[in-house]
């Protein structure tokens, strides 16, 4: 089976390429509007000597396909190194059963399956890609922008502050910047309009792979030890809200009867195992393997398989409830409060980058206030990780083009508001 962690660290080289495409198409934009003076203008800027919409699209679009091009080898490595990972048997299994396994490098049939479903989430991949945005308010409501407006978007949106009176070129600028900082790169399903950042479209996409794999191989490995018994893995911090199977903390780490993989009539073991798909939901998105769900199985023969985990370790594989500013957290709250962190630091970072991008220094006010809150959230994050036990992974805070020199000049530019202020 992969492993609860492995699912958190498989899908980081593609993330990797996204956030790169995010922070490249944003910087693009901001040193575009730079590189025309808008900036520094003191005259009223007039749109149609802003916009060039055309340039816009083709640079998105450039950046865009180029990514694309990096992701098929980068998710073709990723799930073949999974496979290997999830294939992992027991060697002292096999030799009690008389058995010769054959592993993952030599199953042809396996590789195949490796094969299609990276091509599969490759074209995920493509069509996560065609329908990029930013998410941007327009006359009171929260609305998509396609990427490629979205530098028409910023200079319609600071001409019409600036015209009205209420800021200067400069505030203006900043303020539609900040915008699409903001808000990241998001995707659309325009079927549905349902909007998620990039990062967690592909996060799940990737997921949804790794399940795939991870089943063709028990599958393999269930038909070669012909047992209809699966061991579900577990982890810290698994999903512990809801009755029934939305509760996977009650579930994890043990053993189930897979009624309908039974094609060796062990009604036995029905007796002696719970029905895997009633008891965890297998099939339903809220259930084992369905939406963000980090559980796998591996095949399990009854007397000599040993369980990963047993029944005391699974009762205690959460450490205790605390409190945190008043409120009461269990280790599942607290790894979700720990993304909410790591998001918000992402996008003091892109305000940051879109900041210097734009030729603005630590002398910037607005870009000290953002200092300042990206220092204030990593200091929390640090802490909270602490009083949580949680496995801080800083790494998950950080953009793509996010280095030291940014993280050194921001600390500057929080010192300098703090002594000042």
């Amino acid at each position: 089976m992969i492993r609860p962690e492995e699912y958190d660290t498989y899908p980081d080289p593609l993330i990797k390429l996204t956030r790169e495409m995010e922070e490249n198409i944003l910087l693009d934009i901001c040193r575009r509007i730079r590189q025309e003076g808008y900036i520094t203008a003191t005259a009223e800027i007039q749109i149609s000597a802003m916009i060039d919409l055309g340039y816009s699209a083709q640079e998105v679009q450039r950046e865009i396909a180029r990514i694309t091009n990096l992701s098929q080898s980068v998710i073709e490595e990723m799930y073949k190194k999974a496979a290997s990972e999830s294939d992992r048997f027991e060697k002292e299994v096999y030799e009690k059963m008389g058995k010769d396994p054959k592993p993952y490098q030599e199953n042809e049939f396996l590789k195949s399956q490796v094969d299609r479903v990276s091509r599969q989430t490759n074209e995920e991949f493509k069509n996560l890609t065609s329908s990029l945005g930013f998410s941007i308010r327009q006359n009171g409501k929260t609305v998509f922008l396609p990427a490629a407006r979205a530098y028409q978007h910023a200079l319609d949106r600071a001409s019409l502050e600036i015209q009205s009176g209420a800021f200067d070129v400069r505030t203006a600028i900043k303020r539609a910047v900040k915008e699409l900082a903001d808000s990241g790169l998001k995707t659309i399903d325009y079927a549905s309009g349902r909007k998620d950042s990039l990062e967690v479209a592909v996060r799940r996409a990737t997921i949804t792979g790794l399940n795939q794999i991870s089943e063709k191989v028990n599958d393999w490995r269930m038909e070669e030890m012909e047992s209809p018994l699966v061991e579900v893995s577990a982890h810290g911090g698994a999903r512990d809200k809801g009755t029934g199977f939305v509760n996977h903390k009650s579930w994890q780490g043990k053993v189930y009867y897979w009624k309908e993989r039974d094609k060796w009539g062990r009604k036995d073991l029905a007796k002696k195992y719970p029905d895997f798909v009633r008891s965890t939901g297998y099939g339903n998105v809220a259930g084992m393997e369905g939406a963000n769900c980090r559980h796998s199985k591996r095949v399990f023969i009854d007397g000599i398989s040993k369980r990963e985990y047993t029944d005391k370790q699974l009762k205690n594989i959460d450490p205790p409830d605390f409190m945190w500013k008043g409120k009461k957290y269990t280790t599942y709250e607290a790894t979700q409060y720990q993304r909410a962190l790591e998001v918000k630091a992402r996008r003091y970072e892109r305000e940051i980058i879109a900041f210097e991008g734009l030729g603005l220094g630590t002398e910037d006010k607005d870009y000290q206030n953002t200092a300042i809150r990206l220092q204030l959230v990593k200091n929390e994050y640090k802490a909270f990780s602490q009083k949580s036990k949680l496995r801080a992974q800083p790494q998950r805070m950080q953009i793509y083009g996010w280095g030291r020199g940014q993280a050194a000049r921001a600390n500057r530019a929080a010192k300098k508001a703090n002594q000042s202020g």
